[in-house]
């Protein structure tokens, strides 16, 4: 079974260190090296690569090669390779001429629409060229992006597996005769932090990805603060920016505290120690961060998009994610009782079905990569 696997896919991409892909390619990597499957691997010399990736390449003894060195398609052709995996495999192309396995975590390109208050927290004025300009491309592109994904999933030497049901029928919609294997991706759940602070905060991730829609999330807040609907002394922690946003016009700025990028331990304990977690994500082809909140009984408050529904299941608050009023309503409904206890309970409950799935589908995606690779 000559399987060459891709590690490029867990390291940092354009705008990002560490990303969902690329921890759902640690853990398969993890998987497999457990299996003690027959496999090599490749990835870039240049990038970051997680120092527990390195140590399992040498306890595994896993021939490692860098593309730094050489193309990809000759490290296939000197290793008789017969198929690589890849967890981003339109990263890889174009594909060298062997058999190509992967995952496709979503149609965000095709799915999501170019989306303004995203984009103001990044931009550098109100609305700035980049968002104008892509938001005239978005539209422009998408009959162009439909024919690319079309001829990409019917490729003949491209076999492939998505992580949920809502990808699935996307991808269907697309291409109906194609039958896809769906497998939740791995569980993240490595760290468990404790609760160590007293701190009153409404966690938000990841505000630097235009995706993510915090923006419209730190509307909502600020709001409330100024009608005084929550309580005054309530933080909000915001991981992935630090830079100023005083041209939104915060009128709390004191109850807002802008992380930056935290390490993966930090978040861990940014979850266990939070009051709630808001989500306002626009799309997603799955979505970890609601069930590395649910872990800690933390209450979760989900966008109601794409696949959010169908992981976090009846354990989270739902609203429209382009609704500000909306996500106000739910804040404001945390403050019962009995509804932040219900949310406690039944997001632990939620974390714990999804997790012994993911365990489950784990085995299976790894059987299906061995079968698929001879």
């Amino acid at each position: 079974m000559p399987l060459l696997f891709d590690l490029t896919a867990s390291q940092p991409n354009n705008t990002i260190k560490r990303h969902g892909g690329g921890k759902y390619c640690e853990m398969l990597f993890d998987g497999l090296c457990k299996r003690k499957a027959s496999f090599q691997a490749f990835y870039d010399s240049s990038k970051y690569l997680n120092p527990q990736v390195c140590e399992s390449l040498k306890q595994y003894d896993i021939k490692l090669h860098d593309i730094k060195d050489k193309p990809l398609q000759l490290i296939v052709n000197q290793n008789d390779i017969d198929a690589i995996y890849s967890a981003l495999p339109e990263a890889l192309q174009p594909w060298p001429t062997c058999k190509i396995l992967g995952t496709i975590h979503g149609l965000r390109s095709l799915e999501l629409e170019y989306d303004f208050y995203g984009h103001w927290l990044l931009d550098s004025g109100v609305v700035g060229l980049n968002t104008f300009l892509g938001y005239f491309f978005n539209k422009k592109n998408k009959k162009q992006t439909f024919k690319h994904y079309q001829k990409l999933l019917r490729t003949s030497n491209f076999s492939f597996v998505t992580d949920s049901n809502h990808s699935k029928k996307v991808i269907q919609a697309i291409c109906p005769e194609l039958d896809i294997p769906v497998f939740y991706p791995p569980s993240t759940s490595i760290c468990q932090s404790k609760k160590t602070s007293n701190e009153k905060y409404i966690l938000i991730v990841s505000a630097d990805r235009f995706e993510k829609n915090c923006t419209r999330a730190i509307i909502a807040i600020d709001e409330l603060l100024s009608k005084k609907r929550i309580p005054s002394d309530v933080l909000i922690k915001i991981t992935g920016i630090t830079r100023n946003i005083s041209r939104y016009n915060i009128k709390n700025i004191s109850n807002f505290r802008f992380l930056g990028y935290v390490d993966e331990r930090e978040l861990d304990s940014l979850y266990a120690n939070a009051y709630a977690f808001i989500y306002p994500s626009l799309n997603e082809g799955f979505g970890y961060p609601p069930l590395e909140a649910m872990k800690y009984n933390v209450p979760v408050i989900a966008s109601n998009a794409a696949s959010i529904p169908e992981v976090c299941g009846n354990a989270a608050l739902y609203f429209s994610p382009t609704s500000i009023s909306e996500l106000e309503e739910k804040i404001i409904g945390l403050q019962n009782k009995n509804i932040y206890s219900d949310l406690q309970k039944k997001g632990a409950a939620r974390f714990q079905e999804i997790e012994a799935r993911q365990k489950e589908d784990l085995d299976k995606l790894v059987d299906w990569i061995i079968r698929n690779a001879t």
